[in-house]
């Protein structure tokens, strides 16, 4: 990527590139760049990992509610998949049959109505923790999306400060755009790459919230579902 500067009084285009004037910052604006790639480099890889993440937890959940519904006898699906649970409605599934294996051991017979509660608890708060799951690592997204940009600001603001500063130090001052014009496209570069490191964080920030709402939805449905064969089959 290459920026091209105008000199009026030259009539000639001078060209540099982004990446040399980076390596070239010093101080505080480099500093400021050093923050922003690094924030850039964490929020892809979080971007990358989400989107795999979310893609095999909806391989798994629908490979689970299938056989969660085709199972006439939800004993035998416990004991087929209580090893290797690799999804959020498996593993509120298991937690469920659980509680329901403790209250059933320890009265020795059926479970008890007001047993009930004690599984709706365990199921609510297995569900409240895969959603914690879910929303992982997406606050530091949101952060970089927010806070990319102010950090580029305040590098291009002190990189013009810089610029002005020394400036006026200059007993030969005939020269003002040529000497000015560079200092500040290369301050500009900072607030570029606050804007390239925020921009793709909000995106999929976005993304991945209205995914996780969606998981949620579903979620909620299968635990409803779920409460309802149990209350069904030994509350009765």
């Amino acid at each position: 990527m290459h920026i091209r500067l105008f000199l009026a009084d030259a009539g000639t285009a001078s060209e540099f590139d982004i990446f040399d004037n980076i390596m070239a910052s010093r101080g505080v604006v480099l500093g400021v760049l050093i923050v922003l790639v690094v924030l850039s480099l964490i929020s892809w890889a979080i971007i990358v990992y989400k989107s795999l993440w979310f893609a095999r937890s909806a391989r798994a959940s629908q490979r689970f509610l299938d056989r969660f519904f085709e199972s006439t006898n939800p004993n035998e699906l416990y004991r087929a998949i209580a090893d290797r649970v690799d999804s959020p409605e498996g593993r509120v599934f298991v937690a469920g049959f659980k509680e329901l294996g403790k209250l059933s051991s320890r009265s020795g017979a059926p479970p008890l109505q007001h047993g009930f509660e004690n599984i709706e608890r365990v199921v609510h708060r297995m569900q409240l923790q895969e959603v914690t799951s879910m929303e992982k690592l997406l606050p530091f997204l949101a952060t970089t999306g927010s806070a990319g940009p102010f950090i580029g600001l305040f590098g291009t603001v002190w990189g013009i400060m810089k610029a002005f500063i020394g400036l006026g130090a200059m007993e030969e001052q005939s020269n003002l755009i040529t000497t000015v014009t560079p200092h500040i496209a290369e301050a500009l570069v900072a607030t570029a790459i606050g804007l390239l490191a925020a921009i793709p964080a909000v995106m999929a920030y976005n993304f991945f919230v209205s995914r996780v709402r969606r998981l949620v939805t579903q979620l909620e449905s299968f635990g409803q579902d779920y409460l309802n064969v149990v209350r069904r089959l030994y509350f009765q």
